[in-house]
């Protein structure tokens, strides 16, 4: 029987966290300035800090599966069909954990934890490493992750981080330069280790995972071949325009170049690529902001922020600290508010951090001086207002539960384009484990950093039993499966309804009036995300097409896909005195049919599937098929075996597109929809 803490223990705990706490507040105001000043500092501070309690502990605490031995990133990940546990939200809420300040007076984190959750999480982490070094997550497919440079070189990022906290290693050697033991989570030895991909990464390890063949891998990404292939990598970005995309690139995978440049420089080269990549990022500042971007903004702000830790990681100064100093500040101080990327508060106070870092790496001891004056002295100054302009900021991210999200009026629903929980279409508006961690630990430790102070703990060891009770008390839940529908019934049009050309949407009596006058007006219909492992999927339309002129046609298309979305014109529908006629765009069996009047309405059923049909005297193949039904009949089949639907979804896949797409092609006509549904099927 798992030990659950009493009301009595937690509260004569809690009674002694306060006396410690006190000591805190009361250290930050000495160290602040005292006075009025320290008072001020100290007095914010703990107003910021009215935002962190146990319930948000206890949210994160929830969010465990003992029985995979990770972290989901959202609720509605947790409870919901074709989510699972992810390396990036485990390796956040330990993280969590670590710097909340709840096991402050324990130790580390493998002092903390109980030692079958040291476990699960070992083996966790250990089951995701595919024979080429990286890691992949059973609920994505592995062309998702492994074309998604980012999302691959966080999640083997956070892995290595995971296992080494564990105190363990991975089985196999890594690409960004950590040796694998050769065992598995059970500590069984492996057999044909091939050590970072030197063979060929077959993607079909976890039979689960994935339905496609994974190409022949190299040890590192083939622009990190040469210096020839990586100057012309970079000279592919335009930096200054997207300096946080790109920014966010390098920092997910700076392992894999530093440990590349190190293979070479052992290999004589007579190179760094650290240095080339420093020597262009210097290029390439914009030395009237100190950023990559043109702008002092957020944009700008976000792009330094991740790529500055490259100087501060690998030893470079940076040339334009007192710029970027005065870029950051007006940032903190400003208004200006990205009300979809909570990280643009969190990555202010970092910059600064940031700075001071770097600037003691700088060999001129006057600039370094200077600098750190100015920083501190305005810190001090205008501590208290930049405190309570950041609360004022993060206030609207916070959500049920006291976690927090990365959107004021969404919710992160995906890490670095792939799904882990649902979006508002659902009806869902809730935080996550990134956005949490992001509000909270990362913003306060940040924040005490710019200023050079010991950190206050946001919560204390009461918190940590609390957090103890919720995972020995984990009881299994069952998952619902959700068909998303897209109504228009509470007065507002869904932010996945997108109107297309110059079309204006319009409500009505809980009805959507679309009317499309010029070649390419009409609306696209995408759910966002596919949360089943059906499959096929079924586009359903209670719709009407209304003051349609003579010859009018409209095209019913749709978009499907992963992270290549594909375009296919099923069908087209036209107006010929008052009749609908539904013909069929592509090779069809049983099209052409009159399926009504203009104006009446009619039940709209596309199902898709994928089969094998031959064409003439052609192969068979697998192609993408649009069965269509009106009001219940049956009206005959769409199938698009042309060629531009080379990847139909894998039934294992949640980062998939699907939407349908009406477009009006000639003439002019009104659309007026009730509702529309999208549902999957195991059948």
């Amino acid at each position: 029987m798992k030990k659950i803490f009493t009301a009595e223990e937690i509260n004569k705990q809690r009674e002694a966290d306060e006396i410690s706490l006190k000591e805190e507040w009361r250290a930050l105001a000495e160290e602040a300035g005292g006075g009025e000043r320290g008072e001020q500092i100290t007095s914010a501070f703990k107003q910021l800090y009215t935002l962190y309690t146990t319930e948000l502990a206890e949210w994160y605490a929830g969010l465990y599966d003992p029985t995979v031995g990770g972290y989901y990133a959202t609720e509605s990940g947790r409870d919901t069909e074709g989510f699972a546990p992810d390396l990036e939200a485990t390796m956040q809420s330990l993280r969590f954990i670590e710097q909340s300040g709840m096991i402050r007076s324990i130790g580390s984190l493998r002092d903390a934890l109980p030692e079958d959750m040291q476990t699960a999480l070992f083996k966790f982490a250990k089951r995701l490493q595919n024979p080429n070094g990286y890691f992949y997550h059973p609920q994505w497919t592995f062309e998702d992750v492994h074309y998604n440079l980012s999302r691959r070189g966080r999640d083997l990022g956070w892995a290595v981080q995971l296992l080494t906290v564990m105190g363990g290693a991975p089985t196999y050697d890594t690409p960004n330069g950590k040796q694998g033991d050769g065992l598995d989570a059970d500590g069984n030895p492996v057999t044909n280790l091939s050590g970072s991909g030197a063979g060929e990464a077959d993607g079909t390890r976890n039979t689960q995972r994935t339905e496609v063949e994974a190409p022949k891998l190299q040890k590192y990404p083939e622009y990190l071949e040469s210096k020839e292939t990586f100057l012309k990598y970079l000279g592919e970005m335009n930096i200054n325009d997207r300096s946080y995309h790109w920014g966010n690139q390098f920092n997910a995978t700076s392992g894999q170049i530093r440990a590349r440049s190190r293979a070479l420089e052992e290999e004589g080269a007579g190179y760094s690529l650290c240095d080339i990549l420093i020597n262009w990022l210097n290029e390439h500042i914009i030395p009237e902001t100190g950023y990559w971007g043109r702008q002092v903004n957020m944009e700008g702000t976000n792009g330094f922020f991740k790529i500055i830790p490259l100087y501060n990681t690998w030893g470079y100064p940076y040339p334009y600290p007192e710029k970027a100093t005065e870029s950051v500040l007006a940032g903190i101080m400003g208004d200006e508010i990205d009300e979809n990327n909570c990280c643009s508060i969190f990555n202010l106070w970092s910059g600064i951090s940031f700075i001071k870092k770097n600037v003691m790496l700088n060999p001129d001891e006057s600039l370094r001086d200077k600098v750190l004056f100015t920083i501190n002295e305005t810190m001090r100054d205008k501590g208290a207002e930049a405190i309570l302009n950041t609360y004022r900021k993060v206030i609207p991210y916070q959500k049920a539960h006291g976690a927090f999200s990365h959107q004021y009026n969404s919710c992160g629903g995906t890490q670095q384009g792939l799904y882990t929980g649902l979006t508002p279409m659902y009806g869902v508006l809730e935080g996550c484990v990134d956005g949490s961690g992001i509000c909270s630990t990362g913003l306060t430790r940040s924040m005490f950093e710019a200023f050079g102070f010991k950190r206050v703990s946001l919560l204390t060891r009461a918190d940590w039993m609390c957090y103890l009770n919720v995972i020995n008390s984990y009881k299994k839940r069952k998952k619902r499966v959700q068909n998303p529908l897209v109504s228009f019934k509470e007065g507002t049009i869904p932010k996945t309804v997108n109107p297309i050309g110059s079309t204006q949407l319009n409500l009505r009596e809980a009805l959507l009036i679309v009317p499309m006058n010029e070649m390419g007006d009409g609306l696209l219909i995408n759910p966002t995300a596919r949360i089943t492992h059906g499959k096929f999927f079924c586009f359903e339309a209670d719709i009407a097409f209304c003051d349609m002129s003579e010859g009018t046609a409209v095209t019913i298309g749709s978009r499907i896909g992963g992270r290549d979305v594909r375009y296919s014109s099923l069908m087209t529908l036209t107006s010929h005195k008052d009749v609908l006629t539904l013909d069929a765009s592509r090779w069809q069996v049983g099209f052409s049919s009159v399926i009504g009047k203009a104006g009446e309405r009619i039940k709209l059923r596309i199902e898709y599937s994928l089969e094998e049909h031959k064409r003439l005297d052609e192969a068979k193949k697998k192609c993408t098929v649009a069965d269509v039904y009106v009001n219940g009949k049956f009206v005959g089949k769409s199938v698009n075996n042309d060629g531009t639907d080379p990847h139909f979804p894998s039934p294992s896949s949640l980062n998939v597109m699907h939407a349908v797409q009406l477009e009006l092609k000639s003439g002019s006509a009104k659309l007026v929809i009730d509702s529309v549904r999208f549902s999957y099927s195991d059948n």
